[in-house]
C-alpha cells in the first residue's frame, strides 16, 4: 500500500521478489568406468543454486496517520544487516538488524525511510543425485537412483519480521518455505525404474 497518495514517487523502490543476483550451476557427468554391467552406467547430477536476499519493507503499527495504511519508520543512520543471537533472549529468534536504534516510529507523520531497501538474508543448496544404468537386454534397462536434496543441509532463514515497535522487529524466526527456489532441509530418496 502506498503510505502517501500525495507522494506516489516516494513510494519507489524494489519489487518484493527482487533477486539481485543469482548463480546456478547445473552439471550431469557419466563417470568413466567400463568393464561389466556393475561397473559401467555410473552417473552424477548436481544442481548448485546461490542467491542474494529479497526487499524487506519495514513499517510501523502506526494507522493513527492515515487511517487504514501503516508508515514505514525514520531511518537516520545505515541500517546493518547480519546474523547473531536474539536481543531478547529467545533461543528461537536470530537477530538481523543489528542496529535497530537507527529506526525511529514517526508517530503522527510519514516515516523517511524507503519501501523496500533493506535486503533479507541470501540463499543457498546443493541438490546431487548418484545413477546406476543397466542394460539388461537390447530392449531392457533398469535405473537405480539415488537423490539428495539440500545435500550440505544449509540453513535459509526466512525474512526479518518488519513491524517497528514490537520485541521481534527485526529478528527472524522462520527459515525459508520448502517450495520452489526457496528449499527445505536435507532430503533423501531412492528410486528404481524399468524401462522396456
Amino acid at each position: 500500500m502506498i503510505q502517501d497518495s500525495y507522494n506516489i514517487r516516494g513510494d519507489r523502490g524494489l519489487s518484493d521478489f527482487d533477486a539481485r543476483h543469482r548463480f546456478v550451476l547445473s552439471a550431469v557427468y557419466d563417470l568413466p568406468f567400463r568393464g561389466n554391467r556393475l561397473a559401467e552406467g555410473w552417473e552424477i547430477s548436481l544442481i548448485e543454486t546461490l542467491q542474494s536476499g529479497n526487499p524487506v519493507n519495514f513499517h510501523t503499527s502506526n494507522t493513527g496517520l492515515t487511517g487504514f495504511t501503516t508508515v514505514r519508520p525514520n531511518v537516520n543512520g545505515p541500517v546493518i544487516t547480519g546474523f547473531s543471537p536474539a536481543l531478547n533472549g529467545a533461543s528461537t529468534f536470530i537477530t538481523y538488524i543489528q542496529n535497530r536504534s537507527v529506526l525511529t516510529n514517526p508517530v503522527n507523520a510519514f516515516g523517511n525511510m524507503g519501501r523496500n531497501v533493506v535486503i533479507g538474508p541470501g540463499f543457498s543448496n546443493l541438490d546431487f543425485s548418484l545413477v546406476k544404468n543397466t542394460r539388461i537386454s537390447e530392449r531392457v534397462s533398469w535405473q537405480l537412483r539415488a537423490d539428495a536434496f539440500d545435500l550440505l543441509n544449509q540453513t535459509n532463514f526466512g525474512q526479518p519480521l518488519s513491524t517497528l515497535g514490537t520485541s521481534t522487529f527485526g529478528l527472524i524466526n522462520s527459515t525459508r518455505f520448502p517450495t520452489g527456489d526457496s528449499g527445505s532441509s536435507r532430503q533423501l530418496q531412492l528410486a528404481l525404474k524399468l524401462t522396456f
